[in-house]
């Protein structure tokens, strides 16, 4: 969970008048800023690990239509798969030079 800059900011000057601090003062203000500062590399890591596993193609079946002359499109679509991925995994994979 991530605590937006607002909600921050009103919290911590909640607790420092509860305290008897009427301003935050400059300690504080660093605080909160490594606070957000930090949530965010948090955030990029994350964005930066989630990735999508490959969808499985059956090989076999794409060398046979491939051997037939089905056009990329139509093989692609039985794959579930967009054209795209399919002549990237296929170079990929070793299966089309």
């Amino acid at each position: 969970m991530f605590i937006r800059d607002e909600d921050l900011s009103t919290v911590v000057k909640g607790v420092l008048e509860s305290e008897g601090v009427s301003t935050p003062d400059i300690l504080t203000q660093k605080i909160m800023d490594r606070l957000v500062q930090w949530q965010r590399e948090i955030a990029l890591k994350g964005s930066e690990k989630a990735t999508h596993p490959k969808k499985r193609i059956n090989w076999t079946t794409v060398r046979k239509q491939l051997a037939a002359g089905i056009d990329m499109t139509t093989i692609a679509a039985s794959q579930k798969v967009s054209e795209g991925s399919l002549r990237r995994r296929l170079k990929e994979e070793g299966v089309v030079s």
